[in-house]
């Protein structure tokens, strides 16, 4: 009995080991590193074999058809100028191959996106790099010669922006253009959505400055514009359309400042040629921006705020002439005659209230600006905060020294909140938004922030 047990027991076990075998010879080996064979990327561009700047690597994205992954792999440069080698398993690819692209901030990219999903990102800041792509069926085999040929295409379009009689002391000029597609995918096709792209003006040698700035072409029937900008002057240029942005060519763009402050465009002409060469040619003269700093004087005592002293009553929800933010119901402004600076009433606002009035200004001009406020308690949170527009958008940017850098609270009686401050409107501003704000935590009802006596007048220079 003991002898049967045991051959049953020997007889399993035998089972067991056959089976294990039998299975293990009809799995698939399991892949290892030392199973990958080398595969060399033969790059070329239409016009030529090579080209003389090729990146030391570029991002090779290898598409499994068969089952719908995705791989990147950075590929190196094998010493020649168009050859990149790479490390891959036996298999059949799409293979997409990309160059300057190897930080992760240029990639929408998941492995489980298929290539017309994976996305190459446009730089909103300083411009994209020169990013050529190609694309070829791989078919990676074990001892293999495994080399494939990808046709590469500029993607990328240059402007070439030479700005002329370019003012010394011209620090922080920014070259904006707009309607930039935000993004490309491994097949061609460029985004809808669109973005404006922003690079700093080189500086000048002898009076010249030249930038180059990389941009994916506008697609769809769209075009660019280009404006300068610069915080430090107050000054925004008009926006110059630009003809064309094509990919593979370059757009040179000349622009010269002129002291006579009634020149704007004077002319602009456009010629193709090919890439490193000039391509297409506009001309521009342009006011030349002039400093900020607002000269010394006094107000001129007319003031433009209409119902400066809310001495006019409520039209609806506001004092005349004034307007109330859109957002929330926790918003409360009144007029008191039991806390004014001057004449019979103040306004009184209560709760998280932005109370303004936009007044006309001309760009260029010094305006003295005035604010009485009084907060009666602690727990008044507010701030003043003026904003130059132009027509209905906003210039924040060059707007911050004319807005509270952090939250106020109680004051000591009326103060000016501006303090008389003068300034000069940047050189396209058409409004002036006077704005004072309470916050969240300011009450409803009871203590608040009273405003009175709010004027904004042309400056009388001193001789």
């Amino acid at each position: 009995m003991k002898q049967m047990q045991t051959m049953k027991n020997h007889l399993i076990i035998l089972l067991v080991a056959m089976a294990i075998t039998s299975c293990h010879r009809e799995m698939s080996p399991w892949p290892y590193e030392g199973d990958k064979q080398t595969v060399t990327l033969q790059t070329r561009t239409g016009s030529s074999g090579g080209f003389s700047s090729l990146p030391s690597n570029c991002q090779l994205f290898v598409y499994n058809e068969h089952n719908g992954q995705t791989e990147k792999y950075d590929a190196f440069r094998d010493g020649s100028q168009n050859r990149y080698q790479v490390r891959l398993f036996p298999g059949t690819y799409t293979g997409y191959c990309v160059t300057d692209a190897s930080e992760n901030a240029y990639w929408a990219y998941d492995p489980a996106d298929t290539p017309d999903n994976i996305l190459l990102k446009s730089q909103a800041q300083g411009g994209s790099r020169d990013h050529l792509l190609g694309s070829c069926t791989m078919n990676v085999e074990a001892e293999g010669a495994n080399t494939f040929t990808f046709d590469l295409e500029r993607k990328v379009g240059q402007l070439l922006v030479v700005i002329h009689n370019f003012p010394e002391d011209l620090e922080d000029l920014q070259i904006k253009v707009n309607n930039i597609p935000k993004s490309i995918s491994l097949t061609g096709n460029y985004d809808s959505g669109t973005h404006t792209v922003t690079a700093s003006a080189s500086p000048a040698i002898d009076g010249v400055s030249t930038t180059q700035l990389l941009v994916f072409p506008p697609q769809n029937g769209k075009s660019s514009s280009l404006t300068l900008i610069s915080n430090a002057y107050a000054y925004l240029s008009d926006e110059y359309h630009i003809g064309d942005i094509i990919a593979n060519k370059i757009t040179r763009i000349d622009i010269t400042f002129q002291a006579q402050p009634d020149m704007n465009i004077a002319y602009f002409s456009t010629s193709l040629m090919e890439w490193d060469q000039d391509t297409i040619k506009e001309e521009w003269d342009t006011p030349v921006p002039e400093p900020n700093e607002p000269y010394e004087g006094t107000g001129d005592g007319i003031n433009l705020v209409e119902n400066p002293g809310f001495e006019e009553g409520m039209d609806d929800d506001a004092p005349y002439g004034w307007k109330l933010d859109s957002g929330g119901e926790d918003k409360r402004v009144t007029l008191v005659s039991d806390n004014a600076l001057a004449g019979d009433y103040a306004a009184l606002l209560q709760g998280s209230t932005y109370l303004f009035q936009d007044i006309p200004v001309e760009g260029g001009t010094c305006y003295q600006l005035k604010m009485h406020v009084h907060a009666t308690s602690p727990e008044v949170k507010w701030r003043y905060w003026y904003t130059w527009m132009l027509g209905s958008s906003s210039l924040s940017s060059f707007s911050e020294d004319i807005r509270s850098s952090s939250y106020q609270y109680e004051t000591q009686g009326y103060i000016d909140a501006l303090e008389g401050k003068i300034v000069r409107a940047p050189a396209k501003a058409t409004r002036l938004r006077v704005e004072i704000r309470t916050y969240a935590g300011t009450p409803l009802y009871g203590n608040g922030l009273y405003v009175d006596e709010v004027s904004v007048e042309r400056i009388i220079p001193y001789n």
